[in-house]
């Protein structure tokens, strides 16, 4: 091999290494763009899961601020406290709009809460079905006692949903994934009946029977 086909095979040599350094160049940097795109829209998934299941546990916040709002009887009990009930109860309307505004609440954002505040949100309406069905077999007018003889249980329901919605802020927060909560959407049976016959609705209506 004479000089010349030696330089010319070195620029060959040359010439084929840097197309392929440019090649390899151009496919690292596509390798490069397109994790970061991939990681981008994962993040903007994840960002858009967290909001809505900080939206979601927020509008449960809202349930919790329903039951408590009470009227006043006008009277004082024993200890000259003032005697309220459940505002809710004041009459047919305001508990059939109770139901219906809790039965969406639950309907639009069920899907994005974690399973056990499902099944205290399930508890609630299995209670509130009993409620419902009792205040149909009493008259009106008597709504009002009912309110009384029942607001601790109300009082309970909103303080057990309340204090699982602030443990996912102030915990369970910090763990949002994709995941889909697992497991049955119930309390097992014996123990959604259990608290409920715990209930001063439940020995009320047990005892009208």
């Amino acid at each position: 091999m004479n000089l010349q086909d030696t330089t010319f095979y070195q620029t060959l040599i040359t010439a084929v290494a840097g197309i392929l350094g440019v090649l390899l160049g151009v496919l690292i940097t596509t390798v490069v763009n397109w994790k970061m795109k991939t990681k981008e829209v994962k993040l903007r998934i994840i960002e858009k899961v967290f909001d809505k299941r900080i939206s979601a546990h927020e509008e449960i916040l809202k349930i919790s601020k329903l039951l408590r709002i009470t009227n006043l009887t006008y009277k004082i009990d024993g200890d000259n406290n003032a005697i309220s009930y459940p505002a809710f109860l004041n009459n047919r309307k305001t508990l059939d709009n109770l139901i219906h505004d809790i039965h969406n609440i639950v309907n639009d954002n069920s899907h994005w809460l974690d399973i056990e505040i499902f099944k205290e949100l399930n508890f609630l309406q299995d209670y509130l079905v009993n409620l419902d069905g009792y205040t149909k077999s009493i008259e009106e007018k008597d709504y009002t006692l009912l309110g009384v003889k029942i607001k601790g249980d109300v009082i309970d329901l909103a303080n057990s949903l309340e204090k699982m919605v602030l443990q996912f802020f102030n915990k369970d927060i910090y763990k949002i994934n994709l995941n889909v909560s697992e497991g049955h959407h119930k309390y097992p049976k014996e123990e959604t009946l259990k608290r409920l016959n715990s209930t001063k609705l439940l020995l009320i209506i047990n005892n009208a029977a």
